[in-house]
């Protein structure tokens, strides 16, 4: 029986637009936590199942960023290397609050931090490396600096996160998606 295999350039098609899905999925459950019992079993459940599904989803992208090899040298490694680790850290955290069945965690607020540090430190990296341009060159960038613009202030004043500034963050990580697919002409996103 033969096995039928996905081209390179199908398979970073597949994973960057898992990428979009996931920054679209942040956004709308981001949004739906708004405003939602949270304290209720079941609709935490499903919020955090839904988070799961998301931080899978940009993982994927994360991993075509460094297959992209657009973010070269120490400095993008060790940037992707950190948005990997923040990644996993937030499915950590999301597999914790379903065990325990409340939405506290310290984990979620380290898993952003490593997430936004590797981003800033992968963006820099990108933007250096002349690999990209356009808009693409800042996506990566601009998914780093985001949560220090406006997630984290939010954080600083007042003692609860706000879940539309952190849905925000979803749109730039489905940009960042957009900006890893190749072209339809089949070209690969270097």
């Amino acid at each position: 029986m033969a096995v039928a295999t996905i081209p390179v350039s199908g398979r970073v098609r597949l994973a960057a637009t898992a990428s979009v899905v996931g920054g679209v999925g942040w956004l709308a459950v981001g949004l739906a936590s708004t405003g939602v019992d949270l304290g209720d079993r079941a609709v935490l459940n499903t919020v955090e199942a839904a988070w799961l599904v998301v931080h899978l989803l940009i993982l994927a992208g994360l991993l075509v960023l460094y297959s992209s090899k657009a973010a070269a040298g120490v400095l993008g490694h060790l940037g992707i290397g950190g948005a990997v680790l923040g990644r996993l850290t937030f499915l950590a955290a999301e597999v914790q609050l379903l065990v325990q069945g409340n939405d506290e965690t310290p984990l979620l607020p380290v898993a952003a931090l490593l997430t936004a540090v590797g981003m800033v430190l992968a963006g820099i990296a990108v933007a250096r490396s002349d690999r990209w341009d356009g808009w693409r060159r800042l996506a990566p960038l601009a998914v780093g600096v985001y949560p220090f613009l406006v997630m984290f202030p939010f954080v600083a004043v007042t003692p609860e996160p706000n879940f539309v500034a952190i849905a925000g963050w979803g749109i730039l990580w489905a940009l960042l998606g957009i900006a890893l697919r190749p072209s339809s002409r089949g070209e690969q996103v270097q």
